[in-house]
């Protein structure tokens, strides 16, 4: 899976994005995909977001 800068705070290797968050000075990254209407989880780092990809792409969900 090859990663590209979708924007200012996001990752994208179509279907998947990882976008970088902020609320109240906190960061997180949310995963989501182009077929679900909401983001599907929520990680501590982007590494942990593209792992879950990977792991749900592998798994046939992608």
């Amino acid at each position: 899976m090859k990663w590209a800068r979708s924007g200012d705070t996001a990752m994208r290797c179509a279907p998947w994005t990882v976008a970088k968050v902020s609320v109240k000075g906190i960061f997180f990254y949310e995963l989501w995909h182009d077929k679900q209407a909401g983001m599907l989880s929520s990680f501590s780092t982007f590494d942990l977001a593209k792992a879950e990809a990977m792991k749900l792409e592998t798994a046939g969900q992608g």
